[in-house]
């Protein structure tokens, strides 16, 4: 008797398990390791060559960001069809002043001055 009890409770438990997806995340970008590109160190690099380097920072006001897009959206809303500007997203949402300097504090003082031109 007991094993009938068990058969519906074991099929929706497995029901549940392959409803649910099995990859949660995102993956918006790979990393490779350095030495799983099998490098070979021909010559010292020239100080004139410009290596891009992406930093990831927090952005401010994300928590906002519904609020606004709502605002715009709605037409009773008096901001209706007042759409931003790229420049005011960017201010928008642009990590915090403080953190930017930091930032570039923490480079040399070459790097320091290229960046300053940006914050």
């Amino acid at each position: 008797m007991r094993i009938i009890h068990a058969i519906p409770a074991a099929l929706s438990l497995a029901s549940a398990a392959l409803a649910s997806p099995l990859f949660t995340h995102v993956l918006h970008e790979k990393r490779h390791r350095a030495n799983d590109l099998e490098w070979t160190k021909v010559t010292r690099l020239t100080p004139e060559l410009r290596i891009p380097v992406g930093i990831a920072l927090t952005q401010t006001n994300l928590d906002k960001g519904h609020d606004w897009l709502m605002e715009v959206s709605d037409p009773r809303s008096v901001n209706y069809g007042k759409h931003w500007t790229p420049e005011e997203l960017i201010d928008a949402f642009k990590p915090r002043s403080d953190t930017l300097h930091y930032l570039a504090e923490s480079f040399t003082p070459r790097c320091s001055r290229m960046l300053g031109s940006t914050i």
